[in-house]
């Protein structure tokens, strides 16, 4: 609801913050605690049982614990509110407010399907931008979201940020014309828009421990 915090959950660090929604699953071996500051107001369900297990294992990506920025306020308070019922029967709420999680459920997998789209458009314009200049509010431009969730999704899906996988691709790229043509590497990195030839050897040197003109040579 409010606050920032940390989460550590199965060697993953997640900074929770306002709008986010985390789970802790039965036996994962996690720890959070809020920042003094600025204290997390939260709103939980504790469940258990083999429905859960399965909407889990049907719904939600395998080890994937936080989701940012998510509309379920109503639905929190929906539970809360089924629970504070005195005139419910525990089979009526127990009812109820499994309906609610199935909502909750539902509502993460659907995001969680549109974010691994946006993943892959990202990926996407990433490929055809890699001999070509590039920075990250050129992407936030061009898909109307902010820096950091942009950061995240790509991120979550493909294992790193947008800007080193972008620069994993224009090393691939540059391996590609070393090896089937003889342009020269002034001409390269002008190609893949390095700012000057000795700037695009120290980046390849960094990226797989050859000189530009040493990896040609091995590949000859």
């Amino acid at each position: 609801m409010e606050g920032e915090g940390i989460l550590e959950i199965n060697n993953q660090f997640l900074k929770p913050q306002k709008n986010d929604v985390f789970l802790l699953t039965k036996g994962s071996c996690h720890r959070y605690y809020c920042n003094s500051d600025k204290p997390w107001h939260k709103l939980f369900v504790i469940f258990r049982g083999s429905i859960v297990n399965a909407l889990i294992r049907a719904y939600l990506p395998e080890n994937v614990y936080l989701f940012n920025n998510c509309d379920l306020k109503d639905n929190f308070y929906s539970c809360l509110a089924v629970a504070k019922n005195s005139d419910l029967s525990y089979i009526e709420k127990d009812e109820l407010i499994t309906v609610e999680l199935i909502k909750i459920f539902q509502y993460l997998h659907n995001r969680n399907q549109r974010e691994s789209c946006l993943a892959d458009r990202i990926k996407s314009k990433l490929d055809y931008y890699a001999d070509k200049p590039f920075d990250m509010e050129f992407l936030c431009k061009e898909f109307n979201y902010s820096k950091n969730h942009i950061i995240n999704v790509f991120s979550k899906k493909y294992g790193v940020t947008p800007y080193a996988y972008y620069n994993e691709k224009r090393i691939s790229v540059a391996k590609y014309y070393l090896k089937n043509t003889d342009i020269s590497i002034k001409s390269l990195a002008q190609l893949l828009s390095y700012t000057d030839s000795q700037y695009f050897s120290n980046c390849f040197k960094k990226a797989t421990n050859k000189t530009p003109v040493q990896y040609r040579t091995q590949q000859g």
